[in-house]
């Protein structure tokens, strides 16, 4: 199996470094969501969209004892969901998510931490919504501070504003929500200390002078957040 460490998209608890400070932070916000999706779930089929290495696939089987599909755009990384997380009730897929159709459709749908990475949102949601049954169950999250400066993976970015109104424009309604908090350092940014953040290491004066949109929004949220990355899980029906 080609993976051997995880990056800022694709966790592998396994993997994490005890002394690893922001990677474990990170999977702590990751199972975090996991567990609140868990508390929404209505009877039915599961469907965990982008699921990454299927560690919450799992969870979502577990929690709720129903068949759960698993779909996420690495080959690689369904191969290790089959291997490390495998389950009677669990089918993993390796599909992209606008690619992925399935005709019996599904109870629930979660989709955590895609939405940022895909350039047409609005379709995304419009897809996801022909994958929900009549009076299913959308719990899905996104970063609402900055992060396609500090992302390379990321190609939107989101305000708590214009990630719920993407969803109550098209007749969702918000049942929940959690709101999460991850401070960080400079260092964490600009430093070698650790492993995801290393990933950050892109030049950012290059980038806000050809983004310079970016470094506005950017400032914004430093006045009124600090050195914070906060992310909004919506449950809507």
């Amino acid at each position: 199996m080609n993976i051997h460490t995880d990056t800022m998209e694709r966790i592998i608890p396994d993997n994490i470094q005890k002394d690893d400070a922001a990677a474990q932070l990170s999977l702590k916000l990751h199972l975090e969501r996991y567990q609140f999706a868990c508390k929404h779930l209505l009877p039915g089929r599961v469907l965990d969209i982008a699921c990454g290495m299927g560690y919450g696939t799992r969870m979502l089987a577990d929690c709720s004892g129903q068949n759960c599909v698993g779909v996420d755009i690495s080959a690689d990384a369904i191969s290790y969901a089959n291997n490390r997380y495998a389950h009677t009730g669990i089918k993993f897929v390796n599909a992209a998510l606008m690619d992925f159709h399935d005709d019996e459709k599904f109870e629930n749908i979660v989709s955590l931490e895609t939405i940022e990475h895909i350039h047409d949102p609005d379709r995304v949601v419009d897809h996801l919504r022909t994958l929900l049954k009549p009076g299913g169950r959308l719990i899905i999250s996104a970063p609402v501070t900055p992060s396609t400066d500090g992302n390379s993976f990321h190609v939107n970015d989101f305000s708590e504003r214009s990630f719920r109104k993407l969803f109550t424009s098209r007749g969702f309604k918000e049942i929940g929500s959690l709101e999460q908090s991850q401070k960080y350092l400079l260092r964490d940014v600009v430093g070698k200390k650790s492993s995801r953040g290393m990933e950050t290491k892109r030049s950012l004066i290059k980038y806000y002078l050809t983004h310079p949109v970016k470094f506005f929004l950017r400032l914004r949220s430093l006045l009124s957040d600090g050195l914070c990355n906060r992310y909004l899980v919506l449950v809507l029906g």
